[in-house]
């Protein structure tokens, strides 16, 4: 996500699916494979496509704190979203694919809506590492998301 002070004023097309991209650990939203799977929704269908990047949460070499950082995130694209539904977004539309610690973040930011929950959420090869032995609370599960 980029540091716009005010999320409302963001453009989205309530009328549309809308895609929501999460990189991981070592990654930023100006990687080439985010470009090539930005490219590939839209080319499938008309679709607003949203990448949050939190490079800065996410670097090399402290992947402890980068884990840690993955509730942040998905608190952070929770608000985001409620801002997009007070502007008609439907979660039924809301398709959140998160790549390694991403697809924990997008796990947190589903659990974390107060609303409607995401429609679906993908996890790219989910980051094992201080997740896999977790409750299901704490790590990616097919309940955070209908």
């Amino acid at each position: 996500m980029s540091a716009t002070a005010n999320w409302d004023e963001l453009p989205i097309n309530a009328s549309l699916k809308t895609k929501v991209i999460v990189h991981g650990f070592g990654s930023s939203c100006s990687h080439v494979w985010v470009y090539e799977m930005r490219s590939a929704l839209m080319s499938v269908e008309d679709c607003n496509v949203v990448c949050v990047d939190w490079e800065g949460g996410a670097t090399f070499p402290n992947y402890v704190r980068a884990a840690a950082n993955t509730r942040l995130v998905g608190r952070q694209l929770s608000l985001l979203l409620e801002s997009f539904s007070r502007k008609g977004l439907n979660m039924s539309q809301v398709h959140v694919i998160g790549f390694s610690l991403g697809a924990h973040a997008a796990a947190f930011a589903g659990a974390s809506l107060n609303a409607t929950p995401l429609a679906r959420i993908t996890g790219l090869d989910p980051a094992g590492p201080l997740f896999e032995s977790q409750d299901p609370v704490d790590r990616l599960d097919s309940t955070d998301a209908s």
